[in-house]
């Protein structure tokens, strides 16, 4: 018997799994962070942080992307799996050309 397998799962798999990983990661350096007080450790647990929410950013973007064909979209929704990637990469350019400081 063949197994069906959905457009994109080995992509959702691969998030689940980065999902995991960082926030496990922020758990520990948070409670490194904890114990000598180092606030170089807390600003990494809150990258990782936010390194989550731009992964679930890119869930989202493929989950949205393979909903089936519709009246207001013939040929469905698979464009907008790009707009997550593009609003992550625009708001780290953003903030880091803000944060940099004049030469």
């Amino acid at each position: 018997m063949t197994q069906v397998v959905k457009p994109g799962a080995g992509f959702r798999r691969v998030l689940y799994v980065a999902i995991a990983g960082d926030v496990a990661i922020a758990a520990a350096k948070f409670f490194v962070a904890a114990l000598p007080g180092s606030s170089a450790m807390l600003t990494e647990g809150v990258h990782s942080l936010v390194d989550t929410g731009n992964e679930l950013l890119l869930l989202y973007g493929v989950r949205r992307g393979q909903r089936a064909v519709d009246e207001w979209h013939p040929f469905g929704y698979g464009k907008i799996s790009g707009v997550p990637p593009s609003a992550i990469w625009t708001c780290s350019y953003t903030r880091c050309s803000l944060r940099t400081p004049p030469r």
